[in-house]
C-alpha cells in the first residue's frame, strides 16, 4: 500500500485504463476493492496492462477493473516474469516515444 502522498500505481494503472471514479460511489468503491485484490496479488501496473491486453484477447466481453482482478491470475498465467518485465519496458519506451512517461 503506498503511503499517504504518494502515487498509487495500482490505482494509476487501472484509472488509465478505465477512467476516473467519482467518490464516494459504488463504482469508487468498486475500484478500491479492485487495487486491493491486484495489489495481493503481486500486480504492477505493466502487469495490469498486460492482463488487461490478454483480457482483450481471451473475452468476448467487456472488460472492468473487477473483472480484471478476479481474472487476474489467469490472464497472466504462462507468463514469465522475465516477459511481464519486456513488456514493461517496451510500454515504457512506447509511452516515451509517444511523449508520455508511463510508470511501470
Amino acid at each position: 500500500m503506498p503511503r499517504k502522498g504518494e502515487r498509487d500505481e495500482i490505482w494509476d494503472a487501472l484509472e488509465s485504463i478505465f477512467g476516473r471514479v467519482v467518490y464516494p460511489t459504488n463504482a469508487h468503491a468498486k475500484r478500491n476493492k479492485a487495487a486491493k485484490d491486484l495489489r495481493l496479488l503481486g500486480a504492477t501496473a505493466a502487469s495490469i496492462r498486460l492482463a488487461h491486453q490478454n483480457y482483450q484477447t481471451s473475452f468476448s466481453c467487456l472488460c472492468t477493473d473487477t473483472a480484471l482482478a478476479t481474472h487476474y491470475p489467469l490472464l497472466l498465467a504462462g507468463v514469465s516474469q522475465a516477459d511481464q518485465a519486456a513488456y514493461a519496458r517496451q510500454q515504457e519506451l512506447a509511452a516515451r516515444f509517444n511523449g508520455h512517461a508511463h510508470a511501470a
